[in-house]
């Protein structure tokens, strides 16, 4: 069936003042944040790098990207809710508590992670273990 004027201005919806505020959060519209989030995953993740000249391989380094992004989402919303990290972003979240210096041993049942003791983010990254752990457990 081919539609025509007809059939969409029947199903069409008027908004209530309500139901648009709900698009807007904070003076942002939905589209404006989520350009916000896309421009995040290209400059923190580098999700825009295609250096190669073969789609398969700038589209598996765009899967990474989106998946590291993913990640990196998860973990602020479910381990670093009440903490200065909170609402910060992927490139924040990587510099500090990723990429921080630690000593690893590992043995034959664990991976034992001792970070400096002037480590600015002991706390944080202790708790974000704790909650990560966890929820760990509540899946076994």
């Amino acid at each position: 069936m081919i539609p025509t004027c007809q059939n969409q201005a029947t199903e069409a919806h008027i908004f209530k003042p309500a139901e648009l505020l709900h698009f807007r959060t904070g003076g942002r519209s939905a589209r404006g944040d989520m350009e916000n989030r896309i421009k995040e995953q290209q400059l923190d993740l580098y999700a825009d790098r295609t250096s190669t000249q073969y789609m398969d391989s700038n589209q598996l380094r765009l899967w990474f990207a989106t998946f590291a992004y993913f990640l990196i989402e998860r973990i602020r919303t479910l381990s670093l809710k009440d903490t200065q990290l909170a609402k910060a972003t992927a490139g924040t979240i990587r510099l500090k508590l990723f990429k921080i210096a630690a000593n690893l041993t590992v043995s034959l049942r664990r991976i034992y992670i001792r970070l400096a003791s002037a480590c600015p983010m002991r706390e944080v990254f202790e708790k974000a273990h704790q909650r990560l752990m966890a929820l760990g457990h509540a899946f076994a």
